[in-house]
């Protein structure tokens, strides 16, 4: 209510094939197939490990993405990517996010992680006296970027139409035991005030 523009609100889905589609459907469609709704997600994203090492456009599973969203009414990314095993990475499959299988579909990702912790994700490894040191996946990773036609890839024009939110429906859900039910919570008490009215004082920062 208080800032100067919209903000979009999504969902960052778990790669869990078995529920991500039925998930997809559940936050994009439109409630009475009303394209303003805003119940509906305003984008969609999924962390995907599925690409490891040297893999594939259809070896990892990436084809079965770019298929299930195909029709997305909203933007699609990936809101993390970077298999680590094998390690060390190399990254093969920024040529395919960024390649003309995926952009239709996809607008890009964000590479899971900056600092490295235990789990070693990182690209650069922060010392305890605040400095950074940038590691061989950050290296690499920069290469395979470097290597891209980024004015080939900027230069894709948008589409002239856009798709349609599906209307929300059962049939939109495939999967057992996963909710098919789109009536929306009652708000509680005294939050619709907000919605309408903000807060006093008005915050900043």
């Amino acid at each position: 209510k208080h800032s100067t523009r919209s903000i979009p609100v999504g969902y960052s889905a778990a790669d869990v094939r078995s529920v991500l589609f039925d998930s997809f459907n559940y936050f994009t469609c439109a409630e009475n197939g009303d394209a303003n709704d805003t119940s509906r997600a305003d984008i969609f994203a999924l962390n995907s490990y599925s690409w490891c090492g040297d893999s594939s456009f259809t070896t990892s599973g990436y084809d079965q993405l770019v298929s299930g969203f195909k029709d997305t009414s909203v933007p699609v990314f990936y809101s993390e990517f970077g298999c680590n095993t094998p390690a060390p990475r190399i990254f093969t499959e920024i040529p395919a996010i960024y390649g003309s299988n995926m952009t239709g579909v996809f607008s890009g990702g964000i590479v899971y992680e900056y600092a490295q912790e235990a789990n070693n994700y990182g690209l650069v490894n922060i010392s305890s006296d605040g400095s950074a040191t940038l590691m061989a996946d950050y290296y690499t990773l920069q290469k395979q970027y470097a290597a891209l036609d980024f004015t080939s890839v900027q230069g894709n024009k948008a589409s002239s139409s856009s798709n349609t939110a599906p209307k929300c429906d059962s049939s939109l859900i495939t999967g057992e035991g996963f909710n098919n039910n789109f009536t929306l919570p009652v708000l509680p008490p005294g939050a619709a005030d907000i919605i309408n009215n903000g807060v006093s004082p008005t915050p900043s920062g």
